[in-house]
């Protein structure tokens, strides 16, 4: 996941098919349910099958005529969880349910993938229909390479996109609708960073961190305790699912995160994020009980 440097303003949970009935307008009904009914999750997805993924690029989908670049990052070498890009997910590798999730999007105009890894990353990606434009050069295949410096140099390796949206592999269970609400999100508020958030299990006014002889410090400087949880405000974390920004916006910044940052909130049975095996287990239990 990016690290957040400001967290953006919080926004209320809304009705995703206003939403893109807003941007799409009604659109053609499938079985009488309208295409921003089908973003919402509310019928049957329209998906490609293979062999139409592999040449999607032709397509253009657009946003009230805006082009839309999805974008991949995978570096190979994963120290917590080796091969994690490749490790299977429910028979499928990890990396293919994110690029099956872009295939599915109603705005993306092109999906790339940017990795070091030709062995197996690249091929694997490639195998599920994911461009790869490029090999990423080794300096930027280092530890302390930052996300933001890979994607400016991803986006430096085609032709210009109006928006530019970042797909974490490592969130295999967002959405394509989750995909498409944030692009217009985004979209709305004129190019400003939109990212995908989810609420908070506890609230910060409960953590701490442990300082000398193991000495309980408050994250929060507060005023009074809160002992119920009714009783402390709402919060939200980003999840690392997706992250929209005008591609000019992002250049300018070189950073999702500003104080004018906005958020589409995704629920928590979609936001796992997988950096450990136990992570990737929980990820195999909630599709198999299908809670997401």
């Amino acid at each position: 996941m990016l690290e957040p440097e400001v967290l953006g303003p919080e926004n209320e949970f809304f009705d995703m098919p206003d939403l893109f009935e807003r941007i799409l307008g009604d659109g053609e009904k499938a079985n009488g349910i309208s295409d921003a009914g089908v973003l919402a999750g509310r019928g049957p997805k329209r998906g490609f099958p293979p062999r139409e993924r592999r040449i999607r690029r032709g397509f253009r989908h657009m946003i009230d005529g805006h082009s839309v670049l999805g974008v991949i990052l995978a570096r190979g070498g994963s120290k917590e969880l080796p091969r994690k890009n490749i490790r299977d997910l429910a028979g499928k590798p990890l990396i293919a349910w994110t690029i099956e999730a872009g295939h599915e999007s109603k705005f993306l105009d092109r999906l790339i993938l940017s990795s070091d890894d030709d062995d197996e990353i690249m091929r694997v990606a490639e195998q599920y229909g994911c461009e790869v434009p490029s090999q990423r050069p080794a300096e930027l295949a280092q530890n302390d390479t930052t996300s933001m410096e890979t994607l400016l140099h991803a986006l430096d390796q085609v032709e210009p996109y109006d928006y530019v949206a970042l797909l974490q592999r490592t969130a295999p269970l967002r959405t394509a609708a989750d995909i498409d609400a944030t692009i217009a999100r985004c979209h709305q508020n004129g190019g400003t960073a939109c990212v995908t958030v989810t609420e908070t299990d506890k609230p910060p006014q409960w953590m701490y961190t442990l300082w000398e002889e193991n000495r309980l410090v408050p994250v929060m400087d507060r005023d009074e305790a809160i002992t119920r949880r009714q009783d402390a405000p709402t919060t939200y974390v980003p999840n690392g699912a997706v992250y929209a920004a005008g591609t000019t916006w992002l250049r300018t910044h070189e950073t999702f995160y500003t104080d004018v940052t906005i958020d589409h909130p995704m629920l928590p049975e979609r936001s796992a994020d997988v950096d450990t095996a136990l992570d990737l287990a929980w990820c195999e239990v909630l599709r198999e009980t299908k809670i997401n």
